[in-house]
């Protein structure tokens, strides 16, 4: 998302709908289903339940809704909208059609891998990452494996079951050192192929816009010479 945003033919800013311009809970609700049922001819599941549950999710409803006009204007709504996947969560438990499910893993947010150091130390201004939890950790030998790696240590799991699957697996990494050694040396030579797919579905998207983009500042000072 990162990339096709810096490379969107509209500048990226933090907040370009005004407050008289957001989209209210009926608007939004008539956009996610144009996208969800005119374009792909079906909606997930989670979206159909939000979307029927207005004392629960009228929010959320908006948020979406807003959200996918923002991409709008950035003109990469019809590409990335589609494709998106839609988690409900809460910190314990979560309510998927009237059932109570059991969530598995934190999700820490910014301000809480800042103040534990999981990725930069605060502070420094020249190698921030030496010293904090991800760099002490990280053993990666590949930069999909690192990706992985880097997003388990934002969503630690806290669930009994997966903790003991999870450590029953570094176990027996560890009394196979060679194999993995071995293992290790051929995983060097592959392909970042995530990376080669996030790059053709960029270049796909780009000889697709036709669009033509005018910095507005420059568009005023235009007047200036009439």
């Amino acid at each position: 998302m990162s990339k096709m945003l810096r490379s969107s033919p509209v500048i990226p800013v933090f907040s370009n709908i005004q407050s008289d311009r957001k989209l209210d809970y009926r608007a939004s609700k008539e956009l996610i289903e144009h996208y969800f049922q005119s374009e792909t001819g079906k909606t997930p599941d989670l979206i159909s339940k939000i979307l029927h549950d207005f004392d629960n999710y009228n929010l959320a409803v908006s948020s979406l809704g807003n959200s996918i006009k923002y991409l709008e204007y950035l003109m990469i709504a019809y590409q990335t909208v589609p494709l998106a996947e839609f988690h409900e969560y809460s910190h314990e438990r979560s309510s998927e059609f009237g059932k109570l499910k059991e969530n598995t893993a934190m999700v820490l947010d910014a301000q809480a891998l800042e103040n534990l150091e999981i990725f930069e130390i605060h502070g420094k201004t020249t190698r921030i990452t030496e010293g904090s939890l991800f760099e002490f950790l990280e053993r990666c030998s590949t930069k999909f494996g690192k990706r992985l790696f880097k997003k388990w240590t934002c969503s630690p799991l806290f669930n009994e079951k997966k903790l003991q699957a999870r450590l029953d697996a570094v176990e027996e990494l560890v009394e196979n050192y060679t194999l993995v050694e071995n293992f290790k040396i051929k995983m060097k030579k592959f392909a970042d192929l995530e990376r080669y797919l996030c790059r053709i579905y960029k270049y796909s998207i780009s000889t697709q816009s036709n669009a033509i983009y005018v910095d507005a500042n420059s568009l005023s000072r235009l007047d200036e010479l009439f």
